[in-house]
Formats: C-alpha cells, structure tokens, sequence
C-alpha cells in the first residue's frame, strides 16, 4: 500500500480504501449489537464494563461510516454512467436480491415457524411495512438504502447544480442537511410516534448527503481543505466532551444528541483511519478487510436475522460463544448468499 503522504493530501485516500473501511463499518456494526446484548443482559462485570465503554464511544457509527461511503460510490456509480435506468437496475438489484433470497427464508422461519404470525405476517415483514408503519428494526436499514437509491438521482443533479456558472456543492450539502433536520424535528413534535418509530433511518440521511459531496470532491480530485480539518477538530472535541460526561469526569455534563454526534465523529473517524490504513504498509490487512467490505452488506442482512432468530427464541446472544457461533454463520450464509446473487446478475 502506498503511504498517506504519497497521496499528497489528496481526498482520493478515501476511495483507495473506501473496501477496507467498509469491512472496519461491518465489523463495527456486529461489535456495537454484541455490546448492546451485554449491557441488557449482563450484570456489571469486567465485560459489561468494556461493552460499556465500546458503547459509549463508537456506539452505532459503523452505519454512518457505511452511509458515507455509500454516498461517496453512488456518485462515482452515476458519474461513470449517468443512465439513470440503468443507475437503478443497477442499484436496487444489489440490495433486492439479497434481501429477498434471505428474506423470504429468514421472514418464513420467524413469522410462520417461529413466531406464527402466518402468512399475512410475513408479507408485512417481507415488505418492509412492519418498520414503516409500526417501527420494527429488523431490516430498517434495507429500507432506508432503498429510498435513498430512489431519490440519489436528484441529490446527484443538486449536488451538480451551479449558480451564475459557479460550482456551489458545497452549500446545498449544507442547506439540504439543514432542512432534513427540520423536517425531522417537525416530525418528532407533530407526530411523535411516527417519528420515534422511523427515527433511526431518517436522522442518518445527512450522512448519506455528506458522503455524495465527498464523491464529488474526490472525484474532482481535491485536497483535503480547512473545511475537513474542522470536521476532524469538531468530531473530536464532541467525542471527548461526550465521554467526559458519561463518566462524569471534571464536573463535565452535557449532553449531545446521539445522532448528530455520530454523524460529525464518522467523519473524524473515517480521516484518522485512512491514515492508519496508509501508515500499515499491510497488503494482507489491506485486503482482509476490503473482503470483508465486499460481504458487507450481505452479512448485515444475515446477521441481524440469525441474531433476530436467537433473540426471539430467548436464546442468549451475550455470551462469547453463543456471539461467535452466530458470526460465523452469518459468515457463511453471508458468503452462499453474495455467490448466488453474483451467478443471477451475470445470468
């Protein structure tokens, strides 16, 4: 690999290992729902108090980092070809197949098997109604992908859009964050059960907004500028002056939204490990977590369902070995699952 330096502060670093740190978000994301397991079930020992502090610090932020990079290809995807027909064939086949193929599966095992909601369960759950409409978490960020593939084409023309002949990217980056949320803030007060329900898709859209002016500023081949110096500054100084406060360290209480803080610390984060990644000189590591990011979508969707299928059959997902037992399938049914979508794509 070659080193940071080499990119001459280039933002292409980003894209060179955009694989690796997709593999880094999927593992981020299994460790964060693991660390959730074991602060609701495990009393306050040695690994309660590591879950803890894992929890309290990166929390979530492996689907942030995921969004941004999802926004970051998706403009270079359009880019390359501005068909948007075939943008969404393209588009939605990649996350539709292997959703279906597992769905169905993992929908009929739960909803008729398991839970004997019957067939007019599974379709509500198979169709992702179940999230919209009441809330239930299972595949809420399959659906959340799904509308922000819809609606990508129209970011990609504001993001594109000039102003008397000038390149202004980066204000409707910051005007189209601003008033998503305002509309999630509208949202929350007029209807608050609705709101609550969808909360955790529709607060990370600004990251997803913030990862299509990356693409464009990669693509544009750009250097780093104060703007992502700020961004790095700023996502730290909220990551400490948070931990401070969960500790109670320096009389420090304060609290920052949970969302707004992931979005800005994602960020800082994905810079600090771009630099890590380049400082390697590992090929081996290099390429171990871009095979993981190339899996990564599709061992997010077994994963949440092998660990919705233990959760609901009480079976105890916090300890060590029940969690490893289940990685590894995930694994595998992850590995079946992207082989058989890739033969039916190039069918």
């Amino acid at each position: 690999m070659q080193n940071l330096k080499k990119t001459g502060g280039s933002l292409s670093v980003i894209s060179r290992y955009r694989s690796a740190i997709f593999g880094i978000s999927i593992l981020g994301i299994l460790l964060f729902h693991f660390s959730n397991d074991v602060l609701n079930w495990r009393r306050h020992d040695v690994v309660y108090k590591l879950a803890e502090f894992y929890y309290n610090l990166f929390g979530s932020i492996g689907v942030e980092i995921f969004l941004f990079l999802s926004g970051v290809g998706l403009y270079f995807s359009l880019s390359k070809n501005p068909d948007v027909k075939s943008f969404y064939e393209r588009r939605l086949r990649r996350v539709l197949i292997p959703y279906l193929l597992w769905g169905v599966f993992y929908w009929f095992i739960r909803d008729v098997l398991v839970t004997r909601k019957g067939v007019a369960g599974f379709f509500y759950d198979l169709t992702m109604l179940s999230f919209w409409c009441e809330g239930k978490r299972s595949v809420w960020f399959i659906a959340l992908l799904i509308i922000l593939y819809a609606a990508f084409p129209l970011l990609f023309r504001a993001m594109n859009w000039e102003v008397k002949r000038k390149e202004r990217a980066g204000f409707f980056c910051l005007a189209l964050c601003v008033g998503w949320i305002a509309i999630c803030s509208f949202l929350s007060i007029v209807t608050p059960v609705f709101y609550h329900n969808i909360e955790v898709a529709f607060s990370r859209v600004p990251i997803f907004i913030i990862g299509t002016w990356y693409g464009k500023r990669i693509k544009n081949n750009e250097n780093f500028r104060t703007v992502d110096g700020i961004f790095t500054v700023f996502g730290f100084l909220l990551i400490t002056l948070h931990m401070m406060s969960e500790y109670s360290l320096f009389g420090v209480d304060l609290k920052i939204h949970n969302r707004f803080l992931a979005c800005v610390f994602s960020i800082s984060l994905l810079f600090i490990l771009c630099g890590i990644l380049s400082l390697l000189h590992s090929d081996k590591i290099g390429k171990a977590l871009a095979l993981a990011g190339s899996y990564s979508l599709e061992l997010y969707i077994c994963h949440v369902g092998i660990r919705g299928l233990l959760m609901v059959c009480d079976i105890c997902t916090h300890r060590f070995v029940v969690f490893a037992g289940y990685i590894l399938l995930s694994v595998f049914f992850s590995v079946v699952l992207h082989q058989v979508n890739k033969k039916i794509q190039s069918s």
